[in-house]
């Protein structure tokens, strides 16, 4: 029998049946698409907890460095919520309305308190969520996959308008990856639907990663599907201009005109606790926060440079072994490293199962002194001592 497939079936006979997913199934075969003809669709206006920045009904991500106040701030935020207050840089007063706060790395008693204290939060409107009853008579940690139900009703019964989960990822199951866009999306997938049905503003934490320079929307910790489910998503960053300072800006916002940069610092209350005033705009975006200087571009770039002359002075590594020992220096596999090897002409051969790395031969006696310096000065400090080592 002839092998040729008939041009006329793209998949061929086998391949035909293979791709039919109702074969055996007649309850698939009965069940109806849940379709909408949009003429039956009414448009409505999107609500905003804070104009362009944090949408209602929707989820909204925040991303900063430890140290720059991402818990203060989100507790600001979450005071005027209960007092119905103006955002910053708004005038329009609301509905005083219940905050829940999901978090679990920062104290109630010691931490959380004094700062809602400090910010003149109506304590009776916020309400604090970390864990729940494991069937078994013990607590676990709460599973934003598992355990929205209650949470859709603890919403509900105590009217809250804000809900602040920080640290964002501390809440996925052992089996979520947060790197995994599909497995962070089943999460966010019934999380955004919740928000959507209560009306509720959902503002996630998170760390930044550990990438310098790029475009701001992939420094997120996680996949970058976490942002793409987000309506929002806002950076936290030490100002260029003033290190004492912070700046808010937006990264992603298909809702609104992008608003104005946030400038604030974090101060001390009268109480000793640490409480966010607010400084007005900043003409400082996401792209010019995350951005490196050339300075800093280029330091790294010489230190990257001596440890190559190092490691490889004399010798001819692995270039898995490279990394490895680069990043034992703190030196980024992707970035210096791969910049200093091509500033230094590395030689890169191929052998049966990997790729060698070596200094180039005969090397000039300019190139020679340059890198021999470079090593002299990673190595000892800038010591300029001529003994022999």
């Amino acid at each position: 029998m002839s092998s040729e497939r008939d041009p006329g079936n793209l998949f061929g006979e086998e391949d035909a049946a293979y791709f039919d997913p109702f074969e055996e199934d007649e309850e698939l075969r009965k069940r109806n698409l849940h379709l909408t003809c949009m003429k039956d669709v009414v448009a409505v206006e999107v609500e905003w907890l804070w104009p362009g920045w944090i949408p209602k009904g929707k989820l909204t991500v925040i991303d900063g460095d430890p140290g720059l106040g991402k818990s203060t701030l989100t507790l600001d935020l979450a005071s005027r919520v209960t007092r119905g207050a103006a955002m910053p840089g708004e005038d329009k007063q609301s509905r005083p309305a219940g905050v829940l706060l999901i978090g679990c790395e920062d104290g109630l008693e010691d931490t959380i308190k004094p700062r809602l204290d400090a910010a003149s939060a109506d304590m009776s409107r916020v309400f604090a969520l970390s864990e729940t009853d494991d069937g078994q008579g013990k607590t676990r940690l709460l599973d934003l996959r598992c355990d929205l139900a209650p949470i859709e009703a603890t919403i509900l019964e105590k009217d809250v308008a804000l809900v602040v989960i920080d640290p964002f990822v501390a809440f996925l199951s052992s089996k979520t990856d947060s790197h995994k866009d599909a497995d962070v999306r089943r999460v966010l997938g019934p999380l955004g639907n919740m928000a959507d049905r209560t009306g509720v503003a959902i503002l996630l934490v998170r760390h930044l990663n550990k990438k310098e320079g790029g475009s701001a929307i992939y420094r997120g910790g996680g996949s970058i599907g976490i942002t793409g489910a987000c309506r929002s998503a806002i950076l936290i960053a030490r100002s260029k201009n003033d290190a004492s300072q912070c700046v808010m800006a937006r990264v992603k916002g298909n809702l609104a005109a992008p608003p104005p940069s946030q400038l604030y610092e974090l101060v001390t209350s009268d109480s000793g606790v640490a409480v966010v005033e607010w400084l007005g705009d900043s003409h400082e975006t996401a792209e010019e926060l995350v951005q490196v200087s050339t300075s800093k571009k280029a330091s790294k770039l010489d230190e990257a440079k001596a440890f190559l002359v190092s490691a490889l002075e004399g010798k001819k590594l692995k270039q898995t072994d490279v990394e490895t020992l680069a990043a034992q220096e703190g030196i980024n596999a992707s970035g210096a490293l791969r910049r200093a090897s091509d500033a230094l002409g590395v030689a890169k051969t191929k052998g049966p199962t990997c790729w060698f790395w070596s200094l180039p031969l005969p090397r000039s006696s300019e190139a020679i002194g340059e890198t021999a310096q470079l090593a002299h000065d990673a190595h000892l400090g800038g010591d300029d001592n001529d003994g022999e080592r």
